[in-house]
């Protein structure tokens, strides 16, 4: 049997200190369990989760880490033991800390946006497009959000909305990049009803609008379904803007009330053409229930 040290993952601020590690001398003549113990704060100091262990007869350290931290640790001047006392277990499943504070519409990598910030369970994160992640290739595949590393993405399988949770974070104030770039309060959600919706257009920085249309290229405009070769995302409404383009599918789409109360009611998910006209499309907000989502309103730690 082993003895186990886990790590979770340390605040964000931990990388903005300096790490104090052993030089590589001591690593390199140090026992295992010291060994272990300088690997560990190593790992963590520099934002990665890990599982450290000892052999039963504690003369081997066995590191069970994803591909990154490895490579991390490999390229290292800070860490270089005997290689006779490591044993190392690739294991993609560990992410990287998250973020600690999560913000809403800020970019996702593969050319995204992120939308708003939610729960699901006790993740906290934000809510995606579907459509923006390789189909059932997450494990061991690099996603960002705001430039750091995302822990893992619930997928809606059942409905085929698009819309998609990512754990990012560990702290929300509910907040959600807008129009001018400032992080404005979404006091609510609900679906589009005849007012405009407006969306943050990631790939400009400003805000469009455009009203929800009831019924187009005969379907429902409220629940409108996208399809083409090896998809189809359903629940999305048509609204009256073409002001979408490559880059924008995740940004935040928000109504407002007379009170200049913002709510919720989807994410940018698609562009259709119709008799030469061009039309923006959001995943409706309520089929975030789907992947077991709740907005994050008044903040939460």
């Amino acid at each position: 049997m082993f003895r186990k040290k886990i790590l979770t993952a340390a605040l964000a601020v931990s990388l903005l200190m300096p790490v104090q590690a052993a030089s590589a001398d001591i690593l390199g003549s140090a026992s295992p369990s010291v060994v272990a113990d300088q690997t560990a704060e190593l790992l963590s100091s520099s934002g990665f989760n890990s599982l450290i262990s000892l052999s039963e007869d504690g003369q081997k350290v066995l590191i069970t880490a994803n591909q990154s931290a490895i490579n991390f640790l490999e390229s290292s001047s800070l860490w270089q033991p005997n290689s006779e006392l490591i044993k190392v277990v690739v294991d993609n499943s560990f992410s990287y800390q998250l973020l600690v504070n999560v913000v809403g519409g800020m970019s996702l990598s593969a050319s995204c946006a992120g939308g708003f910030p939610a729960m699901s369970g006790n993740d906290i994160g934000v809510l995606v497009v579907a459509h923006c992640f390789a189909p059932n290739t997450f494990a061991g595949t690099t996603y960002t959000y705001n430039g750091q590393p995302i822990a893992y993405v619930n997928i809606d399988t059942v409905t085929q909305s698009d819309l998609a949770f990512a754990a990012v974070g560990t702290s929300s104030q509910g907040l959600t990049k807008l129009s001018g770039g400032v992080p404005q309060r979404i006091v609510g959600s609900h679906d589009a009803d005849s007012s405009f919706v407006c969306f943050y257009q990631r790939s400009t920085g400003l805000s469009q609008c455009g009203s929800p249309l009831a019924a187009i290229a005969g379907q429902n405009g409220r629940d409108f379904t996208l399809s083409g070769p090896g998809f189809i995302y359903k629940h999305n409404t048509v609204i009256g803007t073409s002001e979408c383009v490559p880059g924008d599918s995740g940004s935040p789409a928000v109504q407002q009330d007379g009170n200049s109360n913002k709510y919720a009611v989807g994410l940018i998910s698609g562009r259709i053409q119709v008799g030469g006209a061009a039309y923006c499309t959001i995943a409706n907000i309520s089929n975030s229930t789907s992947v077991s989502d709740a907005l994050i309103i008044g903040g939460i730690q």
